[in-house]
This record gives C-alpha cells, sequence and structure tokens, in this order.
C-alpha cells in the first residue's frame, strides 16, 4: 500500500509544473543544454557518481525548463539504479545526447544494465501508479512523462535492450519554439491544415 502523504507529495509536484511551463512560455529564447543537466545530477547526487557516465554526440540543446529537465533525468536514474540493483547488478548508467532527426529535436537517452521493462509493461509503464517494485509509487514515470509531454517533447521505451543490456528510455525535446517532436502532439503542430 502506498503511503497517502507520499501520493499527495506527488499531485503537489504536478499541480505547480504550468506554473513553470507559463514561465518556460514566456521566455522563448530560455535554452537548457542538455549535457548541462546531466552534469548537474552527476554533482548534486554524489552516490551515482561511480556508475553513471555522460556521452555527448555534439553541442545539444533543448527549450526547456533546467530544473525540470534535471527531474526528468534524476527520476529516469533513479529508477534505473533500483532497477539493476533489484537484479543484485552493480549499476552502469549512461545518459547520452544527440541531436535528433533534421535538427528538430534534442535527444536524451538514459541506458542502464538493469533487467530491462518487459514487453507487456511498456505500454502502461508511464501510467501513474504502475510500479514493477515492491515499494515503488509508480509516479516517478508518470511525472517524467507529464514533464516531457508538457515541453513538446517525448518519451518512451526502446524495444531492443541497450547496449548495457538493460533498458533504454529515449526522451525528446524540442529545439526550436513552437516546434513539436514525435511525441503524440507532434502529428498535429506539424499538420499543415487550417484549424
Amino acid at each position: 500500500m502506498i503511503p497517502c502523504s507520499t501520493i499527495a507529495d506527488g499531485f503537489d509536484r504536478l499541480r505547480l509544473f504550468p506554473l513553470v511551463l507559463r514561465r518556460i512560455a514566456n521566455t522563448p529564447d530560455e535554452y537548457a543544454r542538455a549535457m548541462s543537466a546531466a552534469r548537474d545530477l552527476a554533482r548534486t547526487h554524489p552516490e551515482w557518481r561511480d556508475f553513471l557516465k555522460l556521452e555527448r554526440q555534439g553541442q545539444v540543446t533543448a527549450l526547456c525548463d533546467r530544473m525540470l529537465l534535471g527531474r526528468v533525468l534524476a527520476n529516469l536514474v533513479e529508477n534505473a539504479v533500483q532497477a539493476a540493483e533489484g537484479a543484485e547488478r552493480r549499476p552502469e548508467i549512461r545518459i547520452i545526447t544527440s541531436q535528433g532527426v533534421a535538427e528538430r529535436g534534442a535527444i536524451l537517452a538514459v541506458d542502464d544494465n538493469g533487467p530491462g521493462v518487459p514487453a507487456d509493461a511498456r505500454d502502461r509503464i508511464f501510467d501513474p501508479y504502475m510500479t514493477t517494485k515492491a515499494h515503488g509509487t509508480g509516479l516517478g514515470l508518470a511525472i517524467v512523462r507529464k514533464i516531457v509531454l508538457d515541453h513538446g517533447g517525448d518519451v518512451h521505451v526502446d524495444e531492443q535492450a541497450s547496449a548495457l543490456g538493460g533498458a533504454r528510455f529515449v526522451v525528446t525535446l524540442p529545439t526550436v519554439a513552437g516546434s513539436r517532436t514525435s511525441g503524440p502532439r507532434a502529428a498535429a503542430a506539424d499538420d499543415p491544415r487550417p484549424r
């Protein structure tokens, strides 16, 4: 059973996202360097430094709030650590940043050496209260999805295992104000027909 205070805290954080996103919308030239957010994560979580590797494939910037991008990465890395440790493995996590197709999106991939995400759970893994852990709340990945979608991006679990043998979570964020990446709103944003 999940304690009510934990659930309430999770929803309080979700409630504040529109306020932050309104601030972003009012400053469209505010870019966060994706690798800077990953380095911030390594600095603020010294317990992860030994097994967290950062790999940059070119200069990558994304239109996003750096604090919220840090929350996305922290939730993904924390899940990766817990998955590897749950499988009795020493965690290995790699964050890879790259520029997306046609320069439209910044891509952040988080690879781990855990057991991976079962195929039947991939569609539900971002749903609130969905957890595969004995003591999980099921809110971490729901928060990740909320932040990423509210930024006009997309997040998914790759069907193929990562190079480390575990799961690969892929976040795509827009790099140009007003653009959408491959998320559910991308087709509507790219549709040339009048609305």
